[in-house]
């Protein structure tokens, strides 16, 4: 008897257990649809997330170590205070036009889901090291090249 009445119940609970799924299931398919929608608003959005992932003032700071290093001994202190003086928030509002330009919604939440993880945070912070060991042997390669050119 028990097992009639757990069927019946069962039965009589289906239509609303599957009504109950496929809703779930069209919520997350229109979550999905406004997270990939590609529209200017949208990507706004996905541009700003993905360039909230990004410590700009480290970035222009890193940035700006680096440049020094090519500069004369002399004018490397001077040359990094006057940029870390300097307001970079212009740069983020040029990066997010950029983006939103150049990327669909659905690459720029991606790169957001990417580097906002704890595995893009650690190649963002590797990236300038291995810029700058990249940088300087293609440099000197190129000189190289370069001069070699001449020569023919």
């Amino acid at each position: 008897m028990k097992k009639i009445v757990f069927l019946a119940l069962i039965l009589a609970c289906y239509p609303t257990l599957s009504f109950s799924q496929s809703f779930f299931e069209n919520d997350a398919k229109n979550q999905n649809n406004t997270k990939n929608q590609d529209d200017a608003k949208s990507r706004l959005a996905a541009a700003n997330r993905y360039a909230d992932t990004m410590d700009f003032n480290k970035m222009m700071a890193n940035m700006t170590a680096q440049m020094a290093t090519k500069m004369p001994e002399n004018k490397r202190a001077s040359f990094v205070r006057e940029m870390s003086s300097l307001d970079w928030s212009w740069m983020r509002k040029l990066m997010v036009t950029s983006m939103v330009q150049v990327f669909s919604t659905k690459e720029l939440n991606t790169l957001a889901d990417f580097y906002g993880s704890p595995t893009g945070r650690e190649i963002t912070r590797k990236l300038p090291a291995y810029m700058a060991s990249f940088l300087s042997v293609a440099e000197r390669q190129i000189t190289q090249e370069m001069a070699a050119s001449k020569n023919r």
